[in-house]
């Protein structure tokens, strides 16, 4: 409690400190249910402590999911669902809604990280203009990058992990939601192509200073997103033992 509070006074207040809340909110109130009391020497400052975030929406606790929700939730088929989704180049063109590509990343957000710290960033450009500054960074796009309605880019902020153990833990934590985008996308009826940002350094500084970028982030892919064409078109690759 002490802790949290020392960084909200600082300015510092997070994901982070938003869940340590919700904790301590569930943690009287699974207590209350049960009708027992916390520990008397912490009691005293707890319940005021969780009445100051009590209008608050908190994460934290734990959630009751049964095998019933599960199945519900899962009947249908996925092999369908997964096999066709494939990277697409040819689109039509046509505007992407930016709710279809919020309502991907509230989806993919669900995906696993790192000691469930939020490293995960992502950046939507949907102006034409802009898109197309934002593609003249990468060359991977030269045949169809005029027609996609949107680019995004995701990056990791490095500044949550602090053990030399971590030091590729970003890269994890930001493929995995990567994966999961790519997946989400395809469910909200877009076509998306990952343009791989495995550029040298100078090249990496350009775009910083072109979009903001900060150097605690470390970029880990681009994302073309567009409508795709009625009919789809995937070459047919051939596993050679």
């Amino acid at each position: 409690m002490a802790t949290i509070r020392e960084l909200e006074r600082a300015g510092n207040a997070s994901y982070a400190t938003r869940g340590a809340g919700g904790s301590l909110q569930a943690y009287v109130r699974f207590n209350d249910s049960l009708g027992l009391n916390p520990p008397a020497e912490y009691e005293a400052e707890v319940r005021p402590f969780v009445a100051e975030i009590e209008d608050e929406k908190n994460l934290g606790g734990a959630i009751a999911l049964s095998r019933t929700q599960i199945e519900a939730a899962t009947d249908f088929d996925y092999d369908a669902f997964i096999q066709t989704r494939c990277s697409l180049r040819q689109y039509t063109g046509a505007p992407v809604d930016p709710e279809l590509v919020e309502n991907a990343v509230r989806q993919a957000i669900k995906s696993p990280r790192s000691c469930n710290r939020e490293t995960r960033l992502l950046r939507a450009v949907y102006n034409p203009e802009m898109l197309a500054r934002l593609l003249s960074f990468h060359s991977g796009n030269r045949r169809f990058g005029h027609k996609l309605g949107a680019v995004l880019i995701i990056s990791v902020d490095l500044r949550e992990f602090d053990m030399i153990g971590e030091r590729n833990q970003g890269w994890g934590d930001g493929g995995i939601f990567s994966i999961s985008m790519v997946m989400a996308l395809h469910a909200n009826w877009l076509g998306s192509y990952m343009l791989n940002w495995s550029q040298g350094c100078e090249q990496d500084k350009r775009l910083r200073e072109a979009f903001d970028i900060s150097n605690h982030e470390s970029i880990v892919t681009f994302f073309g997103v567009g409508q795709p064409l009625k009919s789809r078109l995937r070459p047919r690759r051939t596993c050679l033992m």
